[in-house]
């Protein structure tokens, strides 16, 4: 099965204290005055984002190993930054697989796209 995290870097948010370092300075023209931006999510194509986001998966993995084991499992083995790919000895160990990964990642506010299930063995 692999899936895909819609907008991941969107949706993990920078704490207060270190936008500061993640800043946009702008003029739409010249005669306008420079506006100044703070990022609060974090961003596509920093040299942090891919660390943070893998940082992340790890935290909601160990706050989930409780209620849903294997999930927690597999999301700390089977995410590469926003993409997921896995695998199960027989379907009903896949869907439950699936089941508790989606629920894991429907309570941490991520969703899900491009999720693909292929019955191969090799």
């Amino acid at each position: 099965m692999v899936a895909d995290l819609k907008q991941m870097f969107r949706h993990i948010w920078l704490h207060e204290k270190h936008r500061d370092y993640l800043r946009i300075i702008r003029r739409g023209s010249k005669d306008k005055p420079i506006k100044e931006y703070r990022l609060k999510p974090v961003t596509y194509g920093t040299g942090c984002a891919t660390y943070q986001a893998t940082k992340i998966l790890k935290r909601v993995s160990d706050d989930s190993a409780d209620t849903f084991p294997i999930a927690a499992a597999k999301i700390k083995e089977d995410f590469y930054i926003d993409d997921f790919m896995s695998g199960a000895d027989s379907v009903e160990e896949a869907s439950l697989i699936q089941k508790q990964v989606l629920a894991v990642m429907s309570q941490a506010n991520f969703t899900r796209r491009n999720v693909r299930v292929t019955n191969a063995r090799y």
